[in-house]
């Protein structure tokens, strides 16, 4: 029993966290931080929505990074894996910070657009200001809160969820029998 309620107070305690949120700072370079108390710039990641983990999801598949030629070849490797995917990251960043921002609803319920403009300006943002071990830190907050597990929980349940009882027959094939 006592395991049971261990689970259920983990449970609550991920949820208030996925609610809340997670923050995280970058120093300010503009000239605005000499007139301001704050030397650091606050941004709180949420967990995302459906239409987020979706852009999310499509920026992480196209992470380029080949293991067996970074072991072969190190420096080479990770110079290149650097060049090819430094963009990226920022986006990711952005694109995690901006959430429900980078869909703009036309007509509600009914059509709109990704924001690509907005997820380029925040992400040229973070990719001058972002260094790998922030960045190595807010990766982890990202996919914490991009909540996948229970994103495939939904699904499991979805595809296993059978009728409790039987479908009637329609009229149709109650009129061929006869």
């Amino acid at each position: 029993m006592e395991e049971i309620q261990q689970k259920e107070l983990e449970q609550s305690i991920i949820n208030i966290l996925l609610d809340r949120g997670m923050e995280f700072s970058i120093p300010k370079r503009s000239l605005l931080r000499l007139f301001s108390k704050n030397r650091e710039r606050t941004f709180t990641l949420h967990e995302s929505y459906l239409g987020t983990l979706d852009l999310l999801t499509d920026q992480y598949l196209k992470l380029d990074i080949v293991e067996k030629s970074l072991q072969e070849n190190v420096f080479l490797e990770s110079d290149r894996v650097v060049k090819v995917n430094h963009k990226r990251t920022a986006r990711i960043v952005a694109i995690a910070w901006l959430n429900r921002y980078c869909y703009v609803p036309v007509i509600p319920f009914v059509w709109g657009f990704y924001n690509y403009p907005l997820i380029w300006l925040v992400s040229r943002y973070f990719h001058t200001r972002l260094k790998p071990s922030k960045l190595l830190k807010i990766t982890t907050i990202i996919r914490q809160l991009m909540n996948t597990a229970d994103f495939i929980l939904s699904i499991r349940l979805m595809v296993a969820i059978q009728r409790t009882s039987q479908p009637k027959a329609s009229l149709v094939e109650e009129k061929r029998k006869v």
